[in-house]
């Protein structure tokens, strides 16, 4: 059996580097899953907003009208609009 000397300021080190090893793969994992929910976000405003300007176009109506036929809760209409908007203005 071979001894070795118990280097405490070593340990504490070795400690400190696989914490912040183990936070900084931690964090990445956070953050991915936050922009995974991110991009499914925008990506289903993107589609509802897509369905808004087709059926105000095809039906000839607003796209207030097409919002309420399409039954989008008053609180998020100026929020489709305003992504219609800022779309148009590209």
């Amino acid at each position: 059996m071979i001894l070795t000397e118990y280097n405490e300021q070593k340990h504490i080190e070795n400690e400190k580097k696989w914490s912040y090893e183990e936070g900084l793969q931690l964090g990445e994992e956070i953050g991915e899953a936050r922009g995974r929910r991110l991009g499914e976000k925008i990506g289903k405003m993107q589609a509802v907003k897509d369905m808004i300007i087709r059926l105000s176009q095809k039906k000839e109506i607003s796209l207030k009208e097409a919002m309420e036929m399409l039954d989008i809760p008053e609180e998020y209409q100026n929020e489709y609009l305003d992504l219609i908007k800022s779309n148009d203005n590209k």
